[in-house]
């Protein structure tokens, strides 16, 4: 009974569990911002709140690696980008409150990236065959 109890227990947390995609877009660590808005190609396109990331040799953590890290925040997941040629840039804003009206930084430098086509499958293996010695 209680390993069925542990493999449930371990389905609800895989199934609560986030799908990340990446590659993700991310600025240096900032304190003081409720949220970003983010703009792609000309085009408001999210207000996102950010979480933070650990980047490590080149490559980005969700929780801290230890060793030598650079603390992020991770903006956006853009996998789900349409192939081609893209242009970002983000906006630190700080929400309004009863007695103040959001505030925002100017934007960022824009960030040109291009989404590559898939891959696509080698031929087919032809002349597949038996040899012996």
């Amino acid at each position: 009974m209680k390993k069925w109890v542990s493999v449930l227990g371990l389905i609800a947390f895989l199934w609560a569990a986030p799908v990340l995609a990446g590659p993700f877009l991310v600025c240096d660590q900032q304190t003081g911002v409720d949220y970003y808005n983010i703009t792609t190609d000309g085009i408001v396109t999210a207000k996102v709140t950010f979480q933070p990331g650990w980047v490590q040799n080149g490559k980005l953590f969700f929780s801290n690696p230890g060793g030598t890290t650079q603390l992020v925040n991770v903006l956006m997941d853009e996998s789900p980008l349409a192939v081609g040629n893209h242009n970002q840039s983000a906006i630190a804003c700080v929400a309004a409150t009863l007695w103040n009206p959001e505030v925002c930084s100017a934007a960022s430098n824009p960030l040109a990236f291009a989404r590559p086509a898939p891959a696509t499958a080698p031929g087919t293996p032809a002349n597949t065959r038996l040899l012996g010695p």
